[in-house]
């Protein structure tokens, strides 16, 4: 039913949950599977795969009526809502990403990422910026580093390979609302911003960038505002350089 990475197969499950039931000590209290549903992109073959699944746990939970069973991810949740089964176990949704196609929700990012200005500096156009120089500067323009890149999570380059002005638009960051374009290739520390129309950027500043929120554990979240009037603050690592939300 899964992704098989681990587990027992359908096959192998009898022989297993025998071999368990044999162990005194052992009480098998669940039985969960993790679906290969993409939105979009199967969910014929996932509503008979959470079928299977169900018949399959139906005869184990008629013989042990408290198993839980759960098969549901934040797609399944979102888009088969009569297979949640006992439990559900959603990631996406906590970080207010839907994965869902087809079922809107009201969610909101629950954290941002920001990273602080290093240097600002100015270059001339035609100048080429980053790898390969891939970026060439169509105008005079302010540039500035940011601590972070793809090993934050931050893995977003420029899809084309042309050498051209337009290299590296695709993605930006944001400072009190003004749109901050990558230039150039996004290294693995480092990646450079358009500041050209942010005239009072400085270094030490924070520019919000988007990263993907489930990405780089090792980055502090500060999660603010769980209710009304209360205000919580807390760092879950200590960051390696001075890059982070």
């Amino acid at each position: 039913f899964g992704l098989g990475r681990w587990g027992a197969s359908p096959r192998q499950l009898p022989r297993l949950m025998s071999d368990l039931a044999r162990l005194k000590r052992v009480k098998v209290e669940g039985l969960s599977t993790h679906i290969d549903y993409v939105p979009g992109k199967n969910a014929v073959e996932a509503e008979e795969k959470l079928g299977a699944f169900k018949r399959l746990a139906a005869g184990y939970k008629k013989k042990n009526p408290g198993l839980l069973v759960h098969a549901a991810n934040s797609a399944v949740f979102m888009d088969f809502p009569h297979r949640q089964f006992d439990m559900v176990c959603v990631g996406n949704l906590l970080y207010g990403i839907n994965p869902s196609k087809s079922r809107p929700a009201p969610l909101k990012s629950p954290w941002r990422f920001q990273a602080r200005v290093l240097s600002v500096r100015e270059v001339r156009k035609g100048a080429s910026i980053g790898y390969a120089s891939e970026y060439l500067a169509p105008r005079k323009m302010r540039i500035a580093t940011l601590p972070v890149g793809y090993a934050d999570g931050l893995t977003m380059e420029p899809a084309e390979r042309l050498i051209g002005f337009g290299s590296g638009h695709q993605y930006w960051g944001m400072r009190q609302g003004v749109k901050l374009p990558f230039v150039g290739r996004c290294g693995m520390s480092h990646v450079l911003i358009d500041a050209t129309d942010a005239p009072d950027l400085a270094v030490g500043d924070a520019v919000a960038l988007p990263v993907r929120r489930t990405a780089a554990a090792r980055l502090p979240r500060v999660y603010l505002e769980l209710l009304p009037g209360l205000f919580f603050h807390r760092s879950s690592a200590r960051l390696q350089r001075p890059a982070g939300p």
